[in-house]
């Protein structure tokens, strides 16, 4: 009967021995997925997030660029819109493109940065055409004139 005792005995601390290994490898395994986790949620909330809001805040600049510039050609009067295509190109834009240029140094795909130099880059010509539109179309009597007013309109349409 004591050798019965003694190997349920055994029995019971083999069991209870792995029982608390499977739980410190768990314990083990679960601490380093967390904190894998953790990293990645960090990955996510400083550099995702923000890149896709500035993204969306790029497109919207580029929209209404193209709406203050198109202001500017058939509405002669609207000083206002063409203050704000001026701050446009002053301070949102060098701010933005700063602000994704460093969010751009955080990204592991290099075709994404590439593409994105390349959206700056035309956005940059964009503003040189806009340019060329704001100082064609300066005052009242270049508004009169047809030739001035013809190729301000024409650039709109390009």
């Amino acid at each position: 009967m004591k050798n019965k005792s003694y190997k349920i005995d055994l029995e019971i601390y083999i069991v209870f021995v792995l029982v608390i290994g499977i739980s410190v490898f768990n314990a083990i395994y679960s601490s380093i997925n967390i904190s894998k986790n953790q990293e990645y949620t960090a990955k996510i909330m400083t550099v995702d997030i923000p890149s896709l809001q500035t993204l969306e805040n790029m497109n919207l600049l580029v929209t209404r660029s193209k709406m203050y510039t198109t202001n500017w050609v058939y509405l002669q009067s609207n000083r206002d819109e063409k203050e704000k295509l001026r701050t446009l190109h002053s301070i949102e834009y060098p701010q933005l493109k700063g602000t994704l240029l460093g969010l751009m140094s955080e990204w592991k795909d290099k075709d994404d940065v590439d593409t994105m130099k390349q959206v700056f880059a035309e956005f940059d010509k964009l503003i040189i055409t806009q340019k060329h539109i704001m100082g064609t179309l300066v005052s009242f009597d270049d508004y009169e004139d047809p030739v001035k007013r013809f190729a301000s309109e024409e650039l709109v349409e390009n």
